[in-house]
């Protein structure tokens, strides 16, 4: 005769779905912020008393809707029990919110944190506040215990913590000592636990770091003008980074409406909407947006001073679901998408992690995406999973990588740089380098009543026309002297940026060769002005990695003095020496058996006479006029189509060049 039996559950389940499970402190604390929010809270304070005394507590404190002491029986105390998937728990809590956990086990990783727990919790109708104190230590080395039969103390009380409602979790005995670069770290990671956008969605939420021996500290560093909110540990967390890139650089959108019936995609350009797309949705997924920024050389300068670190340092794409972040989407040196892996398939053609951030919104209930329970792994593997990633390539990285690498070919194969060396037309040139491609053709399409959103699939034929249009319109406004001045320019202005961003990722790692290029900028660059070398030697009296980007930034520290210090960093190391003789017989079409280690000299003959030469021009003869426009090296230079050419291939070279050096020191210094 059969009989019925049953699990019994060891005190030895709370390591497991505690301390073991939550491996990672600050997972730990975003669990308890996440839990806040899903109790209808505004505003979450995280306080740390006492922190580097033997005493140290750490309090989450919220103001959301509370628990009453049966509900802490039934459902805090109720292993592995959600609320919140309970269909009646928004309705319960009156706000327009989804969940952000669900699994029942987010309390739990307080064992994480300490030894020791209390609950105090108050709802609008009770008149004490609920206090529960749990010693996890009484769950250690009990493992024939039944988890169960392990007792809490519960009692009333008064707080000044909670006045109407809301919840504090006091934590103490901790486990691990803080200090204050754990502490930024903290806040770093709390700005990107909560979209900056989740606003848009849904109710104001508001997350607070409080630690009292740091204000000081704080106080201190406020006095330092250029101070970067990442540099203050108390305060409102605020996540602006997508605000940084709006303006600097290329984005483009794409979203799932809530139906699951269409996908519409947008590309925006430093805030301009260039078009939009509406396609039918392929996918079983519904309900998620996704945005991308291209990380050109300013969108990464201006990341670096509004946000006081390096985007490359930052992160990169990273993943949310109603409002909050899964981890670890996004951190430093994590491609769970393979993006790297691809690009080193295709260098020219393709964008890594380095190039791009941004981030992909999951709205709604979307089932199919599960976090791992240890919170710190993304989700479990699922069809909705492969779709995401299939969506986040198709809609989001490629269309961008086709804009970025050559804006004329969307739709099309993109072209790389060397072909495009070879084979480009003036408009390339344009368009590819110039800040003013844009202008041109803006008011190409203005005149030619092509203004406006097109709304067209991916092989639409009419807009490849209308783009086929202005090709032909710009090419004719471009054959002048005056134009290709222009271009001339502003491509070598950009390399202006980039030398002086060369120099100043490389001044760090020269050792002991700093001192001697110190001397040589004293005594060879300023040598030929008395009166420049003196006020820069007054003003730079030792030039270190603390100021060389103040002077670098110097009037009088023309473009030629630039090139001459990189040359002499690229100089000054051997393996950056060794890659640099490499480049440049990548993109110069050098034969094997060349071997050319001054930067200065080539780029002086090269970009620079040239650009002096050009820079004089004041009239506006057509190509076939047959202008001189001065001389190099001693001989008269001809403006004709020989010239042009010859300079575009010479931009584009040079631009391969630096580019490709930037991305190999910054990725090995």
């Amino acid at each position: 005769m059969s009989e019925k039996l049953h699990f019994k559950v060891s005190a030895g389940l709370k390591n497991i779905i505690g301390k073991e499970l939550i491996n990672d402190k600050f997972i730990a604390i975003f669990e308890l912020v996440k839990n806040s929010y899903d109790a209808g809270a505004k505003e979450v304070t995280i306080k740390f008393e006492n922190i580097y005394s033997d005493n140290s507590t750490i309090y989450i404190i919220d103001d959301g809707k509370g628990m009453s002491k049966q509900e802490i029986i039934d459902k805090w105390l109720f292993v592995a029990y959600s609320e919140k998937k309970n269909n009646t728990y928004r309705d319960n809590i009156k706000f327009r919110r989804n969940y952000a956990g669900a699994k029942g086990v987010g309390r739990f990783s307080c064992d994480r944190l300490g030894e020791t727990v209390e609950l105090l919790s108050k709802t609008n109708k009770d008149i004490k506040v609920n206090r529960v104190k749990i010693n996890w230590n009484e769950f250690e080395n009990v493992d024939t215990e039944e988890f169960q039969n392990i007792e809490v103390l519960y009692d009333e009380m008064r707080s000044s913590l909670i006045s109407d409602q809301g919840t504090v979790i006091k934590i103490y005995g901790l486990r691990e000592k803080w200090n204050r670069d754990e502490l930024l770290q903290l806040k770093k990671s709390l700005t990107q636990l909560v979209n900056p956008e989740a606003n848009e969605n849904y109710d104001m939420f508001s997350v607070i770091l409080d630690v009292e021996e740091e204000k000081e500290n704080d106080r201190k560093k406020s006095e330092n003008e250029k101070v970067f909110d990442k540099d203050i540990v108390n305060g409102k967390v605020i996540n602006h980074v997508f605000d940084v890139l709006n303006i600097k650089t290329t984005k483009i959108t794409a979203a799932i409406s809530k139906d699951g019936k269409k996908i519409t995609t947008t590309l925006n350009d430093r805030g301009i909407q260039l078009f939009e797309i509406q396609e039918k949705n392929k996918y079983g997924i519904k309900n998620i947006k996704g945005t991308i920024y291209s990380l050109n050389r300013a969108a990464k300068i201006n990341f670096t001073k509004m946000m006081g670190i390096e985007s490359v340092n930052y992160g990169s794409v990273f993943i949310y679901k109603n409002g909050f972040r899964v981890y670890p989407y996004g951190e430093p040196e994590k491609d769970f998408m393979n993006i790297d892996r691809r690009k080193a398939q295709g260098y020219n053609r393709y964008l890594g992690t380095r190039e791009i951030c941004g981030r992909i919104d999951i709205f709604g209930d979307n089932k199919g995406f599960v976090e791992t329970s240890s919170r710190n792994n993304g989700f479990i593997s699922s069809y909705e999973t492969e779709e995401l990633e299939d969506f986040f390539y198709e809609y989001l990285l490629k269309p961008l990588e086709k804009y970025v690498v050559n804006i004329i070919h969307w739709g099309e194969e993109v072209i790389d740089s060397e072909s495009l060396a070879r084979n480009g037309n003036f408009l390339n040139d344009i368009l590819f380098y110039s800040s003013h491609g844009f202008d041109i053709i803006n008011q190409v399409m203005k005149r030619e009543g092509l203004e406006g959103v097109f709304l067209a699939d991916r092989n639409n034929g009419e807009f490849i026309e209308k783009v086929q249009l202005l090709i032909d319109k710009a090419i004719r406004r471009a054959e002048n002297l005056i134009n290709i001045r222009g271009i001339v320019m502003d491509t070598t202005s950009g390399f202006d940026n980039k030398i002086r961003d060369l120099v100043s990722i490389m001044w760090p790692v020269l050792g002991d060769k700093e001192a001697e290029i110190a001397n040589n900028i004293k005594k060879k660059i300023l040598k030929d002005n008395i009166k420049t070398a003196e006020r820069l030697d007054k003003k730079y009296p030792n030039i270190n990695a603390n100021n060389i980007d103040d002077l670098l930034n110097e009037r009088d520290f023309s473009a030629i003095r630039q090139a001459r210090l990189l040359s002499w960093c690229i100089e000054s190391n051997e393996m950056i020496k060794r890659k640099f003789q490499e480049i440049l017989k990548k993109y110069l079409y050098m034969s094997n058996g060349e071997v050319h280690d001054k930067f200065f000299e080539l780029y002086k003959n090269d970009i620079v006479l040239y650009r002096n030469a050009l820079a004089h021009i004041k009239n506006t003869p057509s190509i076939d006029s047959k202008v001189i426009i001065g001389e190099v090296d001693g001989k008269a230079v001809q403006f004709d189509q020989q010239l042009c050419d010859a300079l575009r291939k010479k931009l584009l070279s040079y631009e391969n060049i630096l580019d490709e050096m930037y991305m190999f020191i910054e990725s090995n210094f």
